[in-house]
Parts: C-alpha cells; structure tokens; sequence
C-alpha cells in the first residue's frame, strides 16, 4: 500500500510539472496597465501571431497601444584584410562585419508583449526595467486528458497572474 502511494505521487508530481506552461512574476502592478505587442520580426506570419495575441488582449478588456513604426538599424564595423586567391593572382580585400537590428521609436506603454511566431512563445516585459515578468506558449495541442486552453485563455491568465484586472 505505501509503495503504491508512493508510485503515484510520483507520477502525479512527474505529470504536473510537465504540464506547467506558464512563468509569472507579480510586481508593483498599475491600475490601469497599458501594453503594446512587438513581434519577433517584420515578417508577415510573425507580425499576423502578434495580431492574434493583440485580438486577444483586446478581449480581456486591457489598454493596447499602438505597435510603434519599426527602425531598422545598420553598423557597419571594419574586421580586417582577408586575403582572397584567384588563379594566379592574390587579391586582398577588406572584411566588414554587419550588426542589423530594430529600434522601435514612442515605446511609452507600461508593458511590452513580445511574440515568437515559431515557437507560438510570449513574453511580458515590464518596459521601464526590461523584466520578463511572464514567459508562456500558446499551444495547438493539449496533453492528452486536458482541455486546450485558448489563446485568450493564455493572455487572460498570465494576466491575472500578474494581478492585472482583466473582464
């Protein structure tokens, strides 16, 4: 008897931990959050995920912001001489490393939502400190025996999790 009680704790324990989904931190919340969601990039299937996640903030009844316009930022770094073999003849030429990323310009919401289209992962970040205070994916499938949850359920929950009022 005790060594199946003891069996079946540990399969309950196994089977709860990898059904977990969600990280959330609760700190010093607003009254009135304010959030904008930034996909991973500018292209269409990961700006139309942010646009899923956004529909469904709406529906918690939250303050969206605008998505701010994109700024995409070159640097240009000189690495060297490399030196380059053509038939007979040597040719040197310089190597330049290129460093590309996006600045988003009026970012002025209290919380940014950061979306992976791939990997359906999102994340809550606290803009004024750049703390992750939220990291869940929306998932497709769900274990076997469990309900999926939708992607409004997600939001909804990560939502309250962090102690902001949802309807």
């Amino acid at each position: 008897m005790k060594k199946n009680l003891s069996v079946f704790l540990l399969l309950f324990f196994i089977v709860s931990c990898t059904t977990t989904q969600e990280f959330v931190v609760r700190r010093n919340v607003p009254t009135n959050p304010t959030f904008v969601v930034i996909p991973a990039n500018n292209l269409l299937y990961q700006v139309e995920f942010a646009n899923k996640i956004e529909s469904s903030l709406l529906e918690t009844g939250v303050s969206v912001h605008q998505r701010p316009s994109l700024k995409e930022v070159r640097k240009k770094q000189s690495v060297g001489k490399t030196e380059k073999k053509e038939s007979e003849s040597r040719n040197s030429e310089e190597a330049t490393l290129v460093e590309a990323y996006t600045a988003y310009d009026g970012l002025n919401a209290d919380y940014l939502i950061t979306t992976y289209a791939g990997s359906e992962q999102v994340r809550i970040i606290k803009r004024e400190t750049n703390e992750v205070l939220a990291s869940f994916k929306i998932l497709n499938t769900a274990p076997p025996g469990e309900k999926l949850t939708s992607t409004y359920e997600s939001i909804k929950n990560a939502l309250k999790s962090m102690g902001v009022a949802t309807k």
